[in-house]
């Protein structure tokens, strides 16, 4: 992992939630239609699929979000206006209790024990 600064970054991020939430489950496939912004099970010719970095439930307050990280320096607004928009639908659909978050990588920040694991 040592050239590749996005593997770095997902580590970072990892670590940085461990000890408060579990992760669930395997990457979820939301397959959407790029006109509406609407999901849909039934995969296209036009058919867009988006998956979310992460899905996390917090271990003491039960909540679960969907969770997409984003370098703070990169101007992608009108990708994750896109990607906030599939989500929301999917999570109305599908699971209700869900909420969606982006996080920037740049307001993630390792305890002491987090950062002896990433340097390891």
């Amino acid at each position: 992992m040592r050239g590749n600064r996005s593997g770095w970054k997902t580590l970072s991020r990892t670590l940085s939630i461990e000890d408060d939430f579990d992760y669930l489950g395997e990457h979820i496939h939301i397959w959407y239609d790029p006109d509406t912004l609407q999901t849909t099970q039934y995969i296209r010719e036009n058919t867009k699929e988006y998956r979310p970095d992460f899905l996390i439930r917090d271990k003491l307050k039960g909540d679960a979000w969907l969770v997409e990280i984003k370098p703070m320096n990169v101007n992608c607004e009108q990708q994750l206006l896109v990607r906030t928009q599939v989500a929301e639908h999917y999570i109305h659909q599908h699971s209700p209790d869900w909420k969606f978050i982006i996080l920037y990588d740049q307001k993630i920040f390792l305890s002491p024990d987090q950062e002896k694991k990433f340097a390891f």
